[in-house]
């Protein structure tokens, strides 16, 4: 009995280390510089680029083998990104008159959720809000 609980505890630490690896996998994705600080996701978007509009299925995107260790599991973890909105940009970024709507001037908001599971192995799922790059004044 105590050997099935340790194979189960260790079962489970290696899916949620493999679900918090596609999260911060997902975290650098949305980070990283590209539109997603610009552009307000549509239905393609989630098909090519993996972020969805609010409200979206999930489209579930494989994490390459390099950013978690492929030898220990047995499927490789998950992750997608749900565009949650705008939030308020920083203080001073767009104080040009009639630009405080654009998106460009407020903080673009995501979740993001990641999983890892395969047949037989311990089922682990994390979520995450993101908030993107605040805006620099006067960009």
């Amino acid at each position: 009995m105590q050997e099935r609980m340790s194979a189960n505890l260790r079962d489970r630490s290696l899916a949620f280390q493999a679900a918090e690896s596609a999260l911060r996998y997902a975290q650098d994705q949305v980070l990283a510089t590209g539109a997603w600080d610009t552009a307000i996701p549509d239905a393609d978007d989630c098909v090519n680029s993996g972020i969805c509009p609010t409200g979206s299925n999930p489209n579930w995107i494989a994490v390459p083998a390099s950013s978690y260790d492929s030898a220990r599991l047995a499927a490789a973890p998950e992750y997608w990104i749900e565009y949650l909105g705008t939030g308020p940009g920083r203080k001073g970024a767009c104080d040009v008159a009639g630009e405080e709507e654009k998106i460009e001037c407020q903080s673009p908001m995501y979740r993001i959720t990641a999983r890892s599971r395969a047949e037989g192995r311990a089922d682990v799922f994390l979520q995450a809000n993101v908030i993107s790059r605040i805006p620099e004044p006067g960009v």
